[in-house]
């Protein structure tokens, strides 16, 4: 089912942390990254936008802050014929039937819309759509893009399964495999793994394979680095268990230190 995440209001735009935060939360319920539109404060084509998204798609969420939230509440009830009512704290269509405070869901044409009110130094309110669409993760290491589209088509099809690819590095493909009406995605997966085994990579996390991968053998790591200034330790090390095959990692970023420490 087509969904697509809308973030409106610059306080949300401009602000890197709450949105990483946001998109971590949408992708916990969800199981996949949303396709996101942005709308500014008091963009005046605001109705007639949300309008044809519920023309487009099957699911709206949408977060805004406290003074455009209000605002698009209204703007649902004008496009649904509808009034605003207060119901548990917060203004809504009278005919929501589907809420929480600071969320609820309207029906726009064949469109259902969660509306959420998000305030950058709070949690965000719950979810209320329902994941209709099951969506899973995995990556083909030494496999290029076009020989995975290749390689999994037929597989796809057979167990009615939307695939889509993105190039990681030269040698590592994600794929995002969807299931369609009926669609066998465990089944799908382990007729990749079985096929591809020296090539499947489970997840769409390269650290969490390292990580496991590296427990599986016994093996232990630790890295040198320079350019990158401690950020493969810091990825390496946010992985829960990293403790058990991570020792360390030496940050030698200027020449002095790089010969001083490493002998280089």
């Amino acid at each position: 089912m087509r969904h697509i995440l809308i973030i409106v209001g610059e306080e949300i735009h401009i602000n890197e942390p709450f949105m990483d935060y946001i998109l971590k939360r949408f992708k916990e319920h969800f199981t996949h990254t949303p396709l996101i539109s942005y709308i500014g404060n008091s963009d005046k084509e605001l109705p007639f936008k949300i309008e044809n998204l519920a023309k487009n798609y099957d699911y709206l969420t949408i977060i805004a802050n406290e003074s455009n939230f209000y605002t698009i509440s209204k703007i649902l009830c004008t496009l649904s014929s509808d009034s605003l009512e207060l119901k548990n704290d917060t203004l809504m269509p009278s005919r929501t039937e589907l809420f929480i405070e600071n969320s609820f869901v309207a029906q726009i044409l064949e469109a259902k819309i969660n509306l959420l009110k998000a305030c950058p130094n709070k949690a965000l309110p719950v979810f209320l759509l329902e994941n209709t669409t099951r969506t899973e993760n995995f990556m083909l290491n030494a496999v290029n893009k076009d020989d995975a589209l290749s390689l999994l088509a037929s597989l796809a099809d057979s167990f009615n399964v939307n695939i889509f690819t993105s190039q990681i590095l030269p040698e590592l493909v994600l794929v995002r495999a969807t299931n369609q009406k009926f669609g066998q995605i465990d089944e799908f997966l382990a007729s990749v793994n079985e096929r591809l085994k020296k090539h499947f990579i489970k997840g769409d996390n390269i650290a969490e394979f390292i990580v496991s991968s590296l427990k599986a053998k016994g093996l232990n790591l630790s890295f040198a680095e320079s350019c990158t200034a401690g950020l493969v330790a810091a990825k390496l090390g946010s992985i829960s268990g990293a403790s058990e095959v991570f020792s360390g990692s030496l940050v030698t970023y200027s020449n002095h230190i790089k010969n001083v420490w490493l002998g280089v």
